[in-house]
């Protein structure tokens, strides 16, 4: 009779995990790096409302056409700089999503071999019990048949 039970997948359940946790951190760090971005770019869009600002403040004064076109490479840096900003910041979102769909599926696999394992225990705590049955319904059997 064996009393200690061995899940035949159990390396593969292991590996599983093993994945598991790697999609766990390759999101963790994509979220990160998303959130980097996106605050890079609350930067640069608040660098372009200063400069606005200012310019809007200028024009109230008297103003030189250097200064009005100093202002005016500034904005349309500004504005480059939001424009690739966004396309990183899309960038990181898209990945940042293909790494929890990719968790999604590793935490879907996992939980395939939890159930596979459950299922295996809950057989061996039954034959167990047969056995367990069987083992008494001898030793009664054998006590009947000294009598």
């Amino acid at each position: 009779m064996k009393n200690k039970f061995s899940f035949r997948f159990q390396t593969i359940l292991d590996i599983k995990e093993q994945l598991e946790d790697t999609k766990k951190s390759q999101l963790g760090t994509a979220t990160q790096y998303f959130k980097e971005e996106s605050n890079r770019l609350q930067d640069f869009i608040v660098q372009r409302d200063v400069v606005n600002n200012e310019f809007a403040q200028m024009t109230q004064q008297v103003i030189t056409i250097k200064d009005m076109q100093s202002f005016g490479s500034k904005r349309d840096y500004i504005a480059r700089k939001i424009e690739n900003q966004n396309v990183v910041v899309k960038n990181c979102e898209s990945h940042m999503n293909h790494c929890r769909l990719e968790l999604v599926e590793a935490k879907k696999q996992t939980m395939i071999f939890d159930k596979l394992k459950e299922k295996a225990q809950e057989q061996f705590k039954q034959m167990l019990l047969k056995e367990e049955e069987h083992f008494v319904d001898q030793i009664v059997s054998y006590r009947n048949a000294i009598k």
